[in-house]
């Protein structure tokens, strides 16, 4: 895989867990300042595998953020995040499942 990527990859977990902690210790303005540059870096990991066999997983992994950040917001900001939170974390759960089940027809073991 390129070093780049993996670097990206690398940031981007730095900037969830940074996220969730922020989440966890109720820190609104932070939280909402650094979900922002984390859905950004998971998108464009997205745009830069897309020809790739990494692109779903990528995918799948935006929509966990998203759902992620969206459940975080609506605790912050009091508003009903359990729709929209469950169909991007469906999304993603499908998402990934279909990766899955190319790998399994193409006959490769190789997950990732």
């Amino acid at each position: 895989m390129n070093k780049q990527v993996r670097w990206y990859e690398n940031v981007h977990i730095l900037m969830w867990l940074v996220k969730d902690i922020c989440w966890m210790m109720h820190y609104k303005t932070a939280g909402l300042i650094i979900f922002i540059p984390t859905i950004i870096l998971a998108l464009l990991l997205c745009v830069i595998t897309f020809k790739t066999s990494h692109f779903l997983p990528n995918i799948a992994v935006s929509c966990w953020i998203c759902a992620n950040g969206t459940w975080m917001l609506g605790e912050f900001f009091v508003f009903d995040y359990k729709p929209l939170s469950l169909l991007l974390f469906i999304s993603g759960t499908f998402t990934i499942a279909a990766y899955f089940l190319t790998k399994q027809k193409a006959g490769t073991s190789e997950v990732r």
